[in-house]
């Protein structure tokens, strides 16, 4: 991913659905951009990346803020050089409405040859902990098993129409993901969507 992105140290990155903080600490540890954003709207995940990354907060190089990536979020446009989410906004927005804010807000905020990445979940994958429900309203639509959590799948033209204002560079297939809130390890043979759209 460092690698694809061509960033340094005078970039700025927003991750959304920051969870825990580990992705943050991966690329601040990385030094894969100057400065970080992280938004969430769980306390939870407020106050765990917060306290993962209290020298980063306290040294003026990262913010933690709640904020939902589905309304309308409180940045300038083109303020990022790369946004990513992983398996989070994109995969948890069930309403359409709130989904086309959430990848209009992609779309807004990146600066010129700016990167999107991200990880979602794939239609055409096999999962063991798939539930569906009719009263989703919509085949993309499904439960996983142990908690209910409504997740949203994709297909790759779907993905290229919601991301239309930018251009792909890169989708890959891939079978397997840690879970932002634990140790949990998701293996869908197929299941999920690497993707890399660029802006201009």
């Amino acid at each position: 991913m460092i690698e694809t992105s061509g960033t340094c140290s005078n970039t700025n990155t927003l991750e959304i659905g920051c969870g825990f903080g580990r992705n943050l600490l991966y690329l601040l540890e990385n030094k894969f951009s100057g400065k970080y954003v992280g938004i969430d709207q769980t306390d939870i995940s407020i106050s765990k990346t917060s306290s993962l990354l209290n020298n980063y907060i306290n040294h003026g190089i990262v913010k933690i803020l709640k904020e939902n990536a589905g309304e309308q979020l409180p940045f300038s446009d083109e303020s990022f050089d790369c946004v990513f989410d992983i398996m989070s906004a994109i995969t948890f927005i069930p309403d359409e409405d709130l989904r086309l804010r959430y990848f209009d807000n992609i779309c807004r905020l990146l600066k010129p040859g700016g990167i999107y990445f991200f990880l979602c979940v794939r239609t055409e994958g096999f999962f063991k902990d798939k539930i569906l429900d009719p009263n989703l309203g919509d085949e993309s639509l499904f439960k996983r098993k142990f908690d209910n959590m409504i997740e949203k799948s994709y297909i790759s033209d779907e993905l290229e129409r919601y991301l239309h204002k930018l251009s792909l560079k890169k989708l890959d297939v891939v079978s397997e993901h840690i879970r932002a809130f634990g140790d949990e390890n998701f293996e869908r043979e197929n299941g999920f969507w690497f993707g890399c759209f660029m802006k201009g």
